[in-house]
Formats: structure tokens, sequence, C-alpha cells
């Protein structure tokens, strides 16, 4: 996978030293980089030799729909904003905060993470994790990804703004998620208490670890991964947000591209999906990054509201880390592995409200009194005793045959 500048730089990652300052900034969005239009235009179909059902097939989105598909559900994309007019994505309301600007966006990076979540295109292989949910987008930031600036950055400040307003939308938009495709180069305290605000009226929050920024040449990262490694950007290292990394086009994780380390519970595999980019022109995740990662699980997050509405952020979250691909602990560098949809919908769990995760209801311990099993049965003996029978018989016949030898050889004379 190659490097591009802007392109790496899709979860907002920090490029400098961490701040201590309350204000902390993360880097700038991708552009449109990361999401390549080489695929058809608005009203044209994908050609069959495009891989715009690699992503659909390998999570086996089309069976997972049949249960949900996230209508009624709001997600909350806090980012770069989102065009309202691609005519995919199903936008409801959508504000910025402070000084940012309103209007349609500059930078792509909030539309295709809106498309991700909830683009429904079949005819140009837009399918998003949750076609018939809507995306209230916040906007947190200006600038386009091309330009390094202070005024392209996202502040501390900002961010938690967007969260506080995602949450006073909770009941009018029924914003059940809030997507984060953004980190920040240092914890921030007001960021904290608005997620904990957030968490705390019910809303699930979904957070991408952080990518790695590549080095002067653009061809390598300018931090390699190390073992052992915690480098798990805020705010997916939050307690109760739920951390996402990015898969490759293989399906594996790369860590020359993310950061690891404690905080990342799942992945996804964003690689090769399709999305939309601003104006409405389809375009394909090339890049592996945690900002398209942490949209596809926001989008599972969806459909799942809406498959069990009484189901809470805790449980949703529980359901999600419990059905994926390698669960057993999150000790692997994709935390707990790739997100498994269909399971996440129909796996017979038992979740407490806290969130914990406890036995199946169609578990049935063992008893105390163990008893030792009856011995297998020992074909060869029964083998062996029915040749034993055969070899008496033959014998037997034999014998009889001599005895009678002399008695038919005087007839005969």
């Amino acid at each position: 996978m190659r490097y591009l500048p802007a392109a790496l730089l899709a979860a907002g990652l920090a490029t400098g030293p961490a701040a201590a300052a309350p204000a902390a900034t993360g880097a700038p969005y991708a552009g449109e980089n990361g999401c390549v239009r080489d695929v058809a235009d608005p009203g044209q179909p994908v050609p069959d030799e495009k891989p715009s059902q690699a992503v659909p097939n390998l999570l086996r989105l089309d069976e997972a729909h049949r249960l949900s598909r996230g209508k009624g559900v709001g997600v909350a994309v806090i980012d770069s904003g989102v065009d309202a007019g691609t005519g995919v994505v199903d936008v409801r309301g959508g504000l910025s905060v402070g000084a940012v600007r309103h209007g349609r966006p500059e930078d792509a990076h909030g539309t295709i993470v809106a498309g991700l979540v909830a683009g429904d295109d079949a005819k140009r292989g837009i399918v998003g994790m949750a076609p018939d949910a809507h995306v209230v987008p916040i906007r947190v930031l200006d600038g386009d990804a091309e330009v390094v600036d202070e005024g392209a950055r996202l502040d501390s400040d900002n961010l938690a703004a967007g969260i506080r307003e995602a949450t006073r939308l909770r009941d009018a938009q029924n914003v059940r998620v809030i997507n984060l495709s953004l980190v920040l180069d240092a914890p921030s305290k007001l960021v904290a208490d608005a997620i904990a605000a957030a968490q705390d009226e019910g809303i699930l929050v979904v957070a991408a670890v952080g990518n790695r920024p590549p080095d002067e040449t653009g061809t390598g990262p300018s931090d390699p991964y190390e073992v052992g490694e915690k480098q798990v950007r805020f705010p997916a290292t939050q307690e109760g947000v739920l951390g996402v990394t990015a898969l490759d086009a293989s399906g594996d994780l790369d860590p020359t591209f993310v950061w690891t380390g404690p905080g990342t519970d799942v992945s996804a595999p964003a690689v090769r999906a399709v999305s939309v980019t601003v104006g409405g022109a389809a375009c394909g995740i090339v890049d592996v990054a945690s900002s398209w990662a942490a949209a596809q699980v926001s989008g599972l997050a969806a459909l799942l509201f809406a498959e069990d509405a009484s189901l809470n952020a805790a449980q949703v979250s529980t359901r999600i880390i419990a059905t994926a691909r390698g669960a057993v602990d999150d000790s692997a560098l994709d935390g707990h592995g790739m997100i498994q949809p269909l399971e996440a919908l129909t796996a017979d769990l038992d979740v407490a409200e806290s969130g914990e995760l406890r036995r199946a209801p169609a578990y049935t311990a063992p008893s105390t009194e163990v008893t030792a099993p009856d011995p297998p049965r020992d074909i060869a003996e029964e083998s062996r005793e029915t040749m034993t029978w055969w070899a008496l018989g033959a014998g037997g016949a034999i014998l009889l045959g001599l005895l009678l030898r002399p008695l038919t050889a005087r007839r005969r004379g």
C-alpha cells in the first residue's frame, strides 16, 4: 500500500508531540486521496470488474440487511461536514460549531464517512453498513486537507462542543451513535466530559484508533511499529468508547499503517469499499485508515439499535465485540478481531444491562457428580469372536467329512 501524505491522515492523526494544554489539536483530514474516483459517476452502474461488492460480501451484509437496515436510527457524524446533496445518504439536520463555517464542505472526509455508515446506491456499488439509518452531520473543523495549517486542524473545544450538540439531538433525531473518525494529540478533559455525558444519555461513542503519519518521503511510516507499544490515540482510549482499527485488503491488520495498543476493541475491512464524495461521485477506498473502519462499526451499531430498540449502548458494544472474529480476548493487535454483522444480529447471547457478557441462555452447567462413561464398543473384539465361530464351524465340517469318508468309500465299492 502506498503512502499518500494527506490520505494517511484520514483519522486526524497527531503529527507532533503530545500537548498538555487543554485545547489539544489534531492533524488535518484526508481529502479524496483516500477514496479514489475510479468508479462510475452518479446514475451509472459499476462495471462488473470493479471490486464494489468485495466488502459487502466479506461482511455478509446482504444477509444482515434482511434482519436490519438501521431504519430510524440516527448516527451523528462529527467531522468535516457532510454534503447533503449527494442523494446517497439520508442527511438530517446538521450544524457547525464555534467559528466553523456553514455550507457545502470543502473537505470530503465527513462525506466519505457518512457514505460508509449509511450510503444507499446499490447501482453504483455504494452499500453502507446501515443504508436506512440517517446521518446527523456536525461540522467541527474547516479546511482543505491538502493544506496543513492551523485552520485545518481539529480543536478540542470544537470537538467537545460537537459531542454536546449530538447529545442534545438525542431525542429529536434519535441519535444512538456518535462517530468520531478523528483523534487528538492528547487527552482532553472537555472532550472526555462531553463523551461521558453522551454515554449517560445512552449514546454509543465509536472512535478511530488513529493512523501512523508517513515519513518525509511518503514511502514509509515516520514512527514504525514496535512490539508492545501503547499508541492508540484519544478519544478511542476513553472508558466505554468503542475503539476501531482498520484491516488491509486481505482482511489482515498491518501495523505499518495504524497505531496499536490498549483501546483497540475491534477491526473492520474498509479497503475496496465504495463510498461517496463531495458532489455525489462514487469513490473507492484505497487506503488502510481507521477513519473508514470506525464508520463501518458505527453503521453496525445502528443495525443493532434498529433491530432491538431495547438494547442500550453497553449491550450493543458487547454484542459487537463478543461476535467479532477471534473474540477470545483483546490481546491481538486488532483487539477482538473483525466485526461480524450477521453474528452480532443473531448470536444467542445473554448480555446484562451493564454490558457484562453472561452465558448464553441455552447453556447448561454440568452436574457436579461425574460418572464414568460406558466403555466404548470393541469392534475388533466382536470381529474376533465372529472369526472364532467361523473357524470352529469350518473345522467341524472338515472333521465330519473325514469321519464319513470311509462309509462313502465302502458304498461306492
